[in-house]
C-alpha cells in the first residue's frame, strides 16, 4: 500500500514538473518570438526610412542656392531646438513632404474638393506645419532655460563663494543641478574646456548653440569679466537678479495673454453649449 501511494505521488510530481517545464518553455518561446517580431518591425521601419531618405537625398543635396539656404536654415533651427533623435535636413524635408501629401489627401477624401487653389493651400499648410512645430520646440527650450538659469547661477555663485573656481563650480552644478537643456549645454561647455578650448571660446559656442537673449547677456558679461580679470561671482550674482526680473516679467506677460487665449474656446465651445442648455427647452416649447 505504501509503495502504491509513493508511486502515485511520484507520478503526480513528475506530471506537475513536466507541465511546469512545458509552460515555461512555451513562455520562453513566445517571448523570443515577440523579441524577433519587434526586431523585425524595427528593422523594417529603419529600412523604410533609409529608402525614403535615399529618395529625398538628391533633392536635399541639390546645388540650388535656394535649397542650400533652406538647408542651412533648417539645420540651424534643429540645433536650436535641441532635438536629439537623429533629426537632419533630409528627414525634416521628408516629414514636410509627407505632411503636404497627407493634407492634400485629407482635402480630397473628406472634403471632396477638387479646387486647385484649396489643394495648393492645403499642401502649403501641411508643408509649413513641421516648421511651426520646430519653432514651438525652440520657444519651449528657451523658456525652460530661462526658468532654470537663475537657480543654476545661484548654485555657481554659492560654489564660488565657498572657494571653488569657475570650472570646479561648473562641475559641481553638473553633479547637483536639475536635468534639462541648460544642464546639457553646460555639460557640452565643460567637455569643450576639458578638451583644451578656452573658457571664452566655450562660452561663445554655447551662445551660438542656444541663441537666447538671456544667455547672450550672461555670456557677454562673463567674457568681459574673464578678459578684465574681475570677480565672476559678483557678475553672476548681478546676472541672477536680472534673470529673475526677466522671468517675473515673462510670467506677467503670459498671465496677461491668458484671457485672450481663453476667448476663442469660450466663444466657440463653451458659450454655444450654455446657450443650447438654457434656451434649447424654450425654443422646443415654442416649436411644439
Amino acid at each position: 500500500m505504501i509503495l502504491f501511494i509513493s508511486f502515485l505521488i511520484f507520478i503526480c510530481v513528475t506530471l506537475l514538473v513536466s507541465l511546469l517545464y512545458h509552460s515555461l518553455q512555451e513562455k520562453i518561446i513566445s517571448a523570443n518570438l515577440e523579441k524577433l517580431t519587434i526586431k523585425e518591425t524595427i528593422k523594417k521601419k529603419k529600412e523604410l526610412s533609409t529608402i525614403l531618405k535615399h529618395l529625398f537625398n538628391p533633392l536635399a543635396n541639390a546645388q540650388s542656392p535656394v535649397i542650400k539656404k533652406y538647408r542651412k536654415y533648417i539645420e540651424q533651427q534643429i540645433k536650436l531646438s535641441g532635438i536629439q533623435s537623429g533629426m537632419d535636413f533630409v528627414t525634416f524635408l521628408m516629414i514636410q513632404t509627407l505632411m503636404a501629401v497627407i493634407a492634400v489627401f485629407f482635402l480630397l477624401v473628406f472634403f471632396e474638393t477638387s479646387n486647385v487653389l484649396f489643394l495648393i493651400t492645403g499642401g502649403i499648410s501641411g508643408f509649413v506645419l513641421p516648421l511651426i512645430w520646430l519653432k514651438t520646440k525652440i520657444t519651449q527650450r528657451h523658456r525652460t532655460i530661462l526658468r532654470s538659469l537663475p537657480d543654476a547661477i545661484d548654485l555657481l555663485v554659492l560654489s564660488m563663494q565657498a572657494g571653488l573656481d569657475f570650472n570646479a563650480a561648473l562641475n559641481k552644478y553638473l553633479e547637483k543641478g536639475e536635468k534639462g537643456p541648460l544642464r546639457d549645454e553646460f555639460h557640452l561647455m565643460s567637455q569643450e574646456i576639458q578638451m583644451g578650448k578656452t573658457r571664452i571660446d566655450s562660452l561663445n559656442n554655447m551662445s551660438e548653440r542656444i541663441k537666447s537673449s538671456a544667455i547672450n547677456s550672461l555670456i557677454s558679461s562673463l567674457t568681459q569679466g574673464i578678459r578684465s580679470g574681475a570677480s565672476l561671482g559678483n557678475i553672476l550674482k548681478l546676472q541672477s537678479q536680472d534673470l529673475r526680473t526677466q522671468r517675473f516679467q515673462m510670467a506677467e506677460k503670459l498671465a496677461a495673454e491668458a484671457p485672450l487665449k481663453l476667448l476663442f474656446p469660450l466663444l466657440f465651445f463653451i458659450f454655444p453649449t450654455v446657450f443650447i442648455i438654457l434656451f434649447g427647452p424654450i425654443v422646443l416649447s415654442f416649436i411644439k
